[in-house]
């Protein structure tokens, strides 16, 4: 469906208690040289695959976009 780009490892609560933004980390190996964003979840697409309890959000932006935000300083 896509490629894997980042890994979640947090998320932003908004005012209503839903959730805003995920922080993401793009790129790097094991955690190393990777690249820490904010991204919107408006228009994302959120997957749980029941088999392994794992669950993707995909988003409608190129790897590059991604990699293009500025660092998240949460």
């Amino acid at each position: 469906m896509g490629d894997n780009i980042g890994s979640v490892n947090d998320a932003k609560l908004a005012a209503d208690g839903g959730v805003s933004e995920v922080i993401v980390d793009i790129g790097g190996f094991l955690g190393v040289g990777s690249h820490t964003v904010a991204l919107p979840i408006e228009g994302a697409e959120i997957l749980w695959n029941e088999d392994d309890e794992s669950v993707r959000i995909h988003l409608q932006m190129t790897r590059e976009q991604m990699e293009s935000l500025p660092d998240y300083k949460g």
